[in-house]
């Protein structure tokens, strides 16, 4: 009894000097920390009891000697283990998505550590691949042509993925599972992201089955479609007419991409007003529809009860527009202010075959529309991100450029994108990171300057190598 007494004595005064609740070994420490007098310090002989009691927990020696540290008279033992590299992981999360294609980031909290994967469940080893940032993400989805993945199934990818670093053990093996379904052409989702009202219109984000963003925007005596997707056989036309209650609706695409406007002729043949800038009609090769209309800068689309003014911002592609509705501060871009969706991740490009597609022209088209907005716009709707961005995002944009141009390429940095998404593109100039901030900035070029263009040979930002070179520069 009296040394059951003399252990708890002394383990109430271990507790006032540490300040914890819990147990050591049998006896239990409980102490209400606020209650407390100022710890005590701890004697002589109670320090060799909790030494002794130390001992009893860890198996080891009472004395203290390597592994320990002193603390008020008492030899507290450090656990020690060899040090392990951390597990990695990756960005997006595993999960499974509705999406037609998905690239990879992959990461560990050890720095520098060197990340081996396989992409077919094999256990990876030092000799499986090497995850190299300066190569973009690793493509674990891509369809279209000459890709193994066909619209309409399902496929499961099992990445795994270990981390070795100097000096330290190999972690263990991350087992990364993505799921992901691609649809068949025809389908079509949406979500109404505004209800109308008697002074605003409503607002309808439809996507196809390659997740491209077309958007609805039902005032209250039109209808407006911006874009028309990548789907040219499903029935969109009668899924407007739903959507927008019968009202009548034209359509606008804002640059001549084939995965912006392939619904052109369906609408045409439904006798729909179609708008396509004419100066990308090339785009569509030898099926150029017959009976566009091409809208202008400061042409004026009035719905009702609201109107969306256009705007030109050549860069993308040489006819690229922008529609702005001043009354609910929405800016609808397509691509031509870039896409940075997460998931893909996506940047914009500017490989198109005209002057305007320079860095140069493209900051004076940022820099006029910015000046045009006139602070009216809030928020920006683009072809592929589900979610809007700030506005913030234009001005990161405006920065990005201008720095481009003032640094050059010593500005350059590796491609998010793998270059198998970038028409050959294995550089970029960017801003912030995709993972952490919705309005970073990546932008895929072919020329720094239009006068580069011109030159013979043509002078092409380093690492733009073409669609079919997989050769990646030295940054």
């Amino acid at each position: 009894m009296r040394k059951a007494m003399q252990a708890g004595i002394v383990a109430a005064g271990f507790a006032a000097a540490f300040g914890f609740f819990g147990q050591l070994g049998d006896v239990p420490v409980a102490l209400a920390a606020a209650a407390q007098p100022a710890a005590q310090t701890v004697g002589a002989g109670q320090a060799a009891l909790v030494q002794a009691l130390l001992a009893k927990e860890n198996g080891s020696p009472s004395t203290a000697g390597t592994g320990q540290r002193a603390l008020s008279g008492v030899a507290l033992p450090v656990r020690t283990s060899q040090a392990k590299t951390a597990q990695p992981g990756a960005y997006p999360m595993p999960g499974t998505y509705e999406i037609s294609y998905s690239h990879i980031r992959l990461g560990s909290a050890t720095p520098g550590a060197e990340i081996h994967y396989t992409l077919d469940g094999t256990k990876p080893t030092q000799d499986s691949p090497v995850f190299d940032p300066a190569k973009g993400a690793i493509p674990i989805l891509e369809f279209g042509a000459g890709a193994s993945q066909k619209p309409g199934t399902e496929k499961t990818v099992v990445v795994k993925a270990i981390a070795f670093s100097k000096g330290a053990a190999p972690s263990d093996v991350a087992t990364l599972r993505y799921n992901f379904v691609v649809h068949q052409p025809g389908y079509f989702s949406y979500e109404v992201l505004r209800e109308a009202a008697p002074d605003t219109p409503a607002l309808i984000r439809i996507s196809d089955y390659a997740r491209v963003n077309m958007f609805l925007v039902v005032g209250s005596q039109r209808a407006l479609l911006i874009d028309s997707g990548l789907d040219a056989k499903g029935d969109l036309y009668s899924l407007i007419q739903k959507l927008d209650g019968g009202l009548p609706f034209d359509v606008i695409s804002l640059h001549g991409h084939a995965d912006h406007a392939a619904q052109t002729q369906n609408f045409l043949d439904k006798h729909i007003k179609v708008y396509v800038p004419h100066k990308d009609l090339s785009w569509f090769g030898d099926n150029i529809p017959q009976g566009t209309l091409d809208p202008q800068e400061g042409d004026k689309f009035d719905l009702g009860n609201t109107v969306l003014t256009a705007y030109a911002v050549p860069g993308h592609t040489v006819g690229s527009l922008v529609l702005l509705d001043a009354k609910t501060g929405d800016l609808y871009s397509s691509d031509s202010l870039g896409s940075n969706d997460p998931l893909g991740p996506n940047s914009g490009l500017l490989d198109d075959v005209g002057l305007e597609c320079s860095m140069d022209r493209y900051y004076t088209a940022l820099v006029d529309l910015k000046h045009k907005l006139n602070g009216r716009a809030k928020r920006i709707f683009t072809g592929h991100n589900p979610l809007p961005l700030d506005i913030k995002y234009l001005d990161n944009l405006i920065a990005t450029v201008k720095d481009a141009l003032d640094r050059g390429e010593s500005a350059l940095v590796p491609s998010i994108r793998p270059p198998e998404s970038t028409y050959g593109s294995t550089t970029m100039f960017g801003y912030g990171d995709y993972r952490v901030d919705p309005n970073s900035v990546a932008i895929n070029p072919k020329y720094l300057h239009a006068k580069d263009a011109l030159e013979n040979p043509p002078k092409i930002i380093k690492g733009y190598l073409g669609p079919k070179t997989r050769v990646y520069p030295k940054l």
